[in-house]
């Protein structure tokens, strides 16, 4: 992981420093500023010229960001701290996508176990083909549609946002009732995977030889089903969750901008179109970061799945 992580990093970083004109986006930002302030930003940003200074910059932004969010170079528009705005946002995203994934996984897992119960039913038709126009109904679709017909015509919830606006404080029925329609997207495009993939992996384990030989030895078909068939089949499950997990602090960059929901899928957006690297790269290395140990708890969780499978 060391290694990738700093590999993934200096990309990153190379990227966006020969992509993005840092100096010209803090001149758009702040046309006032003097040449001290203009010679302020470029050593504070490690912007040197040349491929060698690419590598000087690197190795400074690389030493201020392992320090502390206190040593990283403030963001382009408004000159504020980069930390606060990171973690309002990936908090926010982390509270939208963990009740989610709570409700749209166990559901979609506890679909497709069923279906694969007995394939070829009516139920196993019913689950599999709703599963199938739901996963085709993109989240931009959905979103608009929910809104017009909950938000806008009926009025029965917010359209967007965390809070109404000029709201002060905590309010959690407020933030409860905005988020049941952003909710209910993701649910619903997680819902829709988790249940065909599920019943799959069910399916495919579901001739082997050790299950017959359970069932020879007289184990009760419930025991057999989550002791030995679903332990098993939930393998593949788990390499897509750690996935999904990983990928998602990234942002719910479609839904969180559809409902203006603040969290890192606006937060990127918003960095993007303001050419404000200094916010961007922390927001990238963290996405870098969670990806790799999503995977290496998946990794764990293998051994954890199948006895078979040892970690040395």
């Amino acid at each position: 992981m060391i290694p990738i992580l700093f590999l993934a990093t200096f990309i990153l970083y190379w990227t966006i420093r020969t992509g993005w004109n840092p100096l010209a986006d803090y001149l758009r930002a702040n046309p006032r500023a003097s040449a001290e302030k203009r010679q302020e930003f470029i050593d504070s940003n490690g912007l040197y010229p040349g491929v060698g200074g690419v590598f000087r910059g690197y190795k400074e932004w690389l030493w201020n960001f392992v320090r502390g969010p206190g040593h990283w170079p403030r963001s382009l528009k408004g000159n504020a701290e980069v930390w606060p705005l990171l973690t309002y946002a990936l908090g926010n995203t982390l509270r939208l996508y963990g009740l989610s994934a709570v409700l749209g996984i166990s559901t979609g897992i506890g679909l497709g176990i069923i279906a694969s119960r007995r394939p070829g039913s009516w139920l196993d038709s019913l689950i599999n083909t709703t599963a199938f126009y739901l996963g085709a109904i993109p989240p931009f679709v959905s979103a608009v549609f929910l809104q017009l017909v909950f938000a806008v015509q009926l009025g029965w919830l917010p359209p967007t946002g965390v809070y109404p606006p000029g709201h002060r404080g905590f309010d959690a029925a407020e933030m409860v009732k905005h988020l049941i329609l952003p909710v209910i997207v993701v649910v619903i495009q997680t819902l829709a995977s988790y249940s065909r993939y599920t019943r799959a992996a069910v399916l495919d384990v579901a001739t082997a030889d050790y299950l017959r030989t359970a069932r020879a030895k007289g184990i009760p078909e419930r025991q057999v089903l989550f002791k030995h068939s679903v332990r098993n089949a939930l393998i593949p499950v788990v390499t897509l969750i750690a996935i999904d997990m990983g990928a998602v602090l990234g942002g719910l960059i479609i839904t969180e901008n559809i409902f203006e929901y603040p969290g890192m899928g606006v937060y990127f957006i918003r960095a993007i179109n303001d050419g404000d690297t200094p916010k961007l790269l922390p927001f990238l290395v963290i996405v870098v970061f969670a990806v790799l140990v999503f995977n290496l708890i998946a990794d764990v969780l293998y051994a954890v799945l199948d006895p078979r499978i040892r970690l040395d």
